[in-house]
Formats: structure tokens, sequence, C-alpha cells
């Protein structure tokens, strides 16, 4: 069924006001570790996903991209890890030399 141009319209008006939703996002990877580390902060994943992360998530989980393992079995230490900035793994801190390559999701309230 076709809808005229302006039913259409409110419709996308409804839809973006209404904002994200409740509960977990999608899984963001906006960065790899090639450089300094794994940069997957919230306000880099904001810029370049307007209006798809709430305003104060109150949870983040993180996971390896290529093996959905959880970022906590990983061994890798975090300079950064929370949900109102998201996750930092710098290289230099690492053992081995290297972070894994993360994917985060927020969990909006």
């Amino acid at each position: 069924m076709l809808q005229d141009d302006e039913t259409l319209e409110e419709t996308e008006q409804q839809v973006r006001a209404a904002g994200p939703a409740t509960g977990w996002t999608r899984w963001y990877g906006r960065d790899n570790p090639s450089a300094s580390g794994d940069w997957e902060t919230l306000s880099a994943l904001r810029r370049e996903n307007p209006g798809k992360i709430c305003a104060a998530p109150s949870g983040i989980q993180a996971r390896v991209k290529s093996t959905n393992s959880p970022a906590s079995l990983t061994g890798d230490r975090f300079f950064q890890f929370n949900p109102l900035q998201g996750i930092v793994c710098k290289n230099c801190d690492q053992s081995d030399g290297g972070c894994e390559d993360y994917e985060v999701r927020f969990w909006c309230p």
C-alpha cells in the first residue's frame, strides 16, 4: 500500500521523534587497533551514527569483533571502559603489544 508524501513524512518524523529504543543498541565497531589502539568512544560513535544511541547509556558491553568473545576474557587492559565514554584499549598497555579489535553496544534505559 502506497502512502502519499505527506503521510510518509509524518511517519518519518514520528520515528525520529521517538529516538533510540530502550534496550541494547546494535553492535558498533568503528576503529581497529592498527595505530595506537582500539578507540570505540561514545562521542565518535554518536558522530558517525546520529540519533542511534541514547543520551545517557547506563551499560556497555564489548566483544572481540572476529570471535564475539567478551572483552573481559581477552586479558587486554583497558584505559577506559564505561557507558558514558565507551572503551579505549591502548596498544602500549598490552603485554603482547596490541589490543584486540573490539565492538561495543550500549544499554539505553
